[in-house]
């Protein structure tokens, strides 16, 4: 291996770079050490290894995860395990890659974990993506902006006063954190997406078994076959609850995307610009412009009657801002608040992602119901729409299973099949 690594041939421009970079790390450790502040940081360098070791934070966030169960820490607990994840497998690959050695020999580290690889340094990476996640995509409370920047700041100073890297290393792992932590822009789960996650990789299965589930789907639908009514019967999921006090516990809330529209026919109504108006009329979509929305004149009674009308709207970034002064607080009263449409978007997705969504939201009676297909459905169309709305259900309630009491299932005009 050693032989192999000797003959590798690096391109001028790129040793004259690599000999600068070993020259001026080798300068400033020197100097550094001749400082208070610097010898002191060195001091610390072995907490500050530890504190931001990759083992560590994996085992540790999985402990967290498994401690902490609260609905409202999902989104950050999901998200942050696949960002250490991401950073653990890109700097693998790209030492693997590189391998570029460190500036003291693996011989002389007695530390626990360094691989004998130098660029690029896994510490300064995980360090900025952990900063990124917790300042921008997650952001905790203010006051933690001053220690998170404090402690990114030592972390890569650390890894150049131990000699474990170099200055080159520390820098590649900072721009490789950012990178990372923009691809975990794009990636970034919601919290309903988090919250089954969780539920799917929870210990506690589910007491809904597969034979009874599909028992139940099929009757549901061999039901309907044989009463054949003149409209699409809508399958709902009811729940009973137990154990909870609507009055003092707290009342939770979520929503969750199907794999498949449970109900085709909802309406969906677009308030928007003018560009977003003339899509709308193009597709035969209903839409409302800031002029038609005005001439409601925040009446409660047309407000209240446009609510009715429609399931769900959709408001164009310009316009949504606008909604409660045009038209009160009508539309958030009746749970009908418009979601945000851009013009990146495709409206025909926008809309379909709109109907594939269900909503749980518990209210001042410990029964509830919704609508999680239809009868023109396939059995297992059906049944991964069941299984995902009571996976994501449990994951919502306090004590999971302990506070289901029934579910049932059926169609508009069927009977009810007991689930569980």
């Amino acid at each position: 291996m050693d032989l192999f690594e000797e003959k590798r041939k690096v391109p001028p421009m790129l040793q004259t770079l690599l000999r600068y970079d070993v020259q001026v790390t080798k300068r400033f450790v020197e100097n550094a050490l001749k400082t208070t502040a610097f010898r002191s940081l060195r001091n610390h360098a072995k907490f500050l290894e530890v504190s931001c070791h990759g083992i560590v934070w994996l085992a540790g966030w999985l402990t967290f995860v498994w401690l902490f169960n609260n609905k409202d820490l999902y989104q950050l607990q999901v998200n942050m395990l696949i960002a250490l994840i991401l950073d653990i497998i890109v700097i693998a690959v790209l030492k693997a890659v590189v391998r570029r050695r460190r500036p003291v020999p693996m011989n002389k580290l007695s530390e626990l974990g360094p691989d004998k690889f130098s660029f690029p340094s896994g510490h300064a990476s995980r360090a900025v993506l952990i900063t990124f996640v917790l300042m921008v995509l997650d952001p905790v409370a203010v006051i933690f902006y001053p220690p998170l920047l404090a402690w990114v700041t030592a972390v890569c100073i650390s890894r150049v006063l131990l000699e474990r890297h170099y200055i080159l290393d520390v820098l590649a792992g900072c721009g490789i954190g950012v990178l990372e932590g923009l691809v975990m822009c794009i990636l970034w789960f919601s919290q309903s997406t988090s919250a089954w996650i969780l539920s799917s990789l929870s210990d506690e299965k589910s007491k809904v078994s597969r034979d009874t589930l599909y028992e139940c789907v099929n009757a549901v639908l061999q039901n309907s076959k044989d009463k054949k009514r003149n409209f699409l019967e809508t399958v709902e999921l009811q729940i009973g609850l137990k154990n909870y006090d609507p009055q003092k516990d707290k009342r939770f809330s979520g929503t969750v995307k199907l794999k498949y529209i449970p109900r085709p026919k909802m309406q969906v109504c677009v308030l928007g610009d003018q560009q977003h108006c003339d899509e709308a009329k193009a597709a035969d979509v209903p839409c409302m412009d800031a002029e038609a929305l005005k001439k409601l004149n925040k009446n409660k009674k047309l407000v209240k009657k446009l609510a009715k009308k429609y399931d769900a709207f959709l408001a164009s970034e310009s316009l949504i801002k606008q909604i409660p002064r045009l038209l009160g607080p009508g539309l958030n009263k009746a749970g009908k608040f418009p979601g945000l449409l851009s013009h990146q978007e495709s409206m025909s997705m926008k809309i379909d992602e709109v109907k594939a969504t269900i909503k749980f939201q518990m209210k001042k009676v410990l029964c509830l119901s919704v609508a999680v297909g239809h009868v023109d459905m396939t059995p297992d169309e059906l049944a991964q729409n069941v299984h995902l709305s009571i996976n994501f259900l449990v994951s919502l309630l306090k004590k999971h299973w302990q506070n289901v009491r029934s579910l049932h299932m059926k169609s508009t005009m069927g009977p009810p099949q007991r689930l569980y």
